[in-house]
């Protein structure tokens, strides 16, 4: 009886553990069935916003784009800053001695305008010119807004500095905001052979915005951020720089959105791991900016230090920018790792389109690439990974980008590897030649 009922059990066990078995994998095939649809949606998605931009930047007018200076925009901004200046939280500098258009320093009064302000506020910076100087510089405070009425405030560095330093300093501080001026850097009347200066130097801060403002002409870079983290540049105009209009340099998670970084001697953007000892710049997002007739690249990946900051920046994302007619490369990433460089437009760079060099696991995805190689007919490539002598270029994914080559100079090639391994290549589409990883331009 008790063998009987044993075999019993035994055979009611194996059912059920059968039955438990068919709505298992039941469930595991629906799951798949619902993360194909969803995959295959996301990419029906991504397709066709891909579409849409080709649409696009086939159709802007970069003529016009380069005839829109900021000194249109900033003249006919309405502060986002509303300000009763009669309130205790809000100053005005020529309460505290600044002067327009006397030619006389007006750092010490601006400094006082912003040192009123224990509990943070707002100093305004009425229209006129005023001149500051970097020794002292203008140096701002936890909370304090720093705003002007566009091209009517102007801040002017005063001839002949005799210091490596900042016209604006934001060190140490939180939620401080530069709004709607101007910040000339006189480059022309300074000492570039043996003296810095930078325009807006933002150094390990947290949560700053720099917005609607006018850099123009300094001999250093135009808005710098350093050793920062949550801050954003947002509208501004940075041109005429003796190295870079912007520069993201070992910071995390800041925004550069929106600008114009023009005719500066080296890039329109730096994104640098920074200094001996630094841990990287990481998740910083460079998103519809207009980078162009910048003296080497657009947009720049590079090292400070060459191999000492190799692999310390990843994951940091460059997407819908338009970089055109820079002397060197559209966008270069020099030994830097898993950067998202997506849905961007760049052509009539002189050099390469995207260059990537020395660098892993990025993503080249969903950008317009049309005519680079400006400056020799079949002397560079549209899209070329290369690796250095001490680094491969490898696992990084090449998908989606549209390529067109049809102008009187023309690109050797379409996309290419130089001793690069383990790269994948995918629905990439070409206006001449036949689709492979390799394409000559014929």
């Amino acid at each position: 009886m008790i063998k009987k009922n044993k075999k019993k059990f035994n055979f009611l066990v194996f059912i059920v553990i059968c039955f438990l078995s068919l709505l298992l994998f039941s469930f595991v095939n629906l799951l798949n069935s619902n993360s194909n649809a969803v995959g295959n949606s996301t990419n029906q998605q991504n397709n066709v916003m891909i579409e849409d931009l080709y649409d696009y930047y086939k159709t802007l007018d970069l003529g016009v784009v380069k005839s829109k200076t900021f000194d249109n925009v900033l003249s006919a901004v309405v502060p986002i800053y509303t300000v009763d200046l009669s309130q205790g939280n809000a100053v005005n500098i020529l309460s505290f001695g600044a002067v327009p258009n006397d030619n006389i320093d007006d750092t010490s009064a601006i400094n006082s305008a912003i040192n009123s302000l224990v509990n943070g506020g707002c100093v305004f910076i009425p229209e006129g010119e005023f001149l500051i100087n970097v020794s002292d510089c203008v140096n701002l405070q936890d909370g304090v807004i720093l705003y002007g009425l566009g091209a009517r405030s102007v801040l002017k560095l005063m001839d002949n500095q005799t210091n490596s330093n900042n016209m604006i300093k934001v060190e140490c501080k939180r939620n401080v905001g530069l709004y709607n001026f101007v910040l000339l850097g006189n480059r022309e009347n300074q000492d570039s052979d043996n003296f810095t200066q930078y325009g807006v130097f933002v150094s390990s801060s947290q949560n700053c915005i720099v917005e609607k403002l006018y850099v123009d002409g300094v001999n250093g870079v135009g808005i710098h951020l350093y050793d920062s983290d949550n801050c954003i540049v947002n509208s501004c105009y940075s041109a005429n720089h003796r190295y870079h209009g912007y520069e993201v340099e070992q910071s995390n998670s800041c925004k550069v959105q929106n600008c114009y970084g023009i005719c500066n001697d080296r890039h329109g953007i730096l994104i640098s791991p920074g200094e001996i000892g630094s841990q990287g710049s990481h998740y910083n997002k460079v998103t519809e900016n207009y980078f162009w007739d910048n003296g080497e690249c657009g947009v720049s990946f590079s090292l400070a230090n060459d191999d000492l900051g190799d692999g310390l920046s990843y994951a940091n994302y460059i997407e819908k920018n338009v970089v055109f007619d820079n002397v060197y490369c559209g966008i270069q990433s020099f030994k830097v790792d898993k950067c998202y460089i997506n849905k961007n437009y760049v052509t009539n760079n002189g050099g390469f389109g995207i260059y990537i060099y020395g660098s892993q696991a990025n993503v080249i995805d969903g950008n317009f690439l049309k005519n680079n190689s400006q400056s020799g007919n079949g002397s560079f490539d549209e899209i070329l990974l290369e690796s250095t002598s001490s680094k491969d270029s490898c696992r990084s994914t090449v998908l989606n980008n549209i390529i067109v080559i049809d102008g009187v100079i023309k690109a050797k090639y379409s996309i290419r590897e130089v001793s690069a391994i383990g790269n994948t290549f995918l629905d990439n589409q070409y206006s001449m030649g036949s689709i492979g990883t390799v394409l000559i331009n014929t």
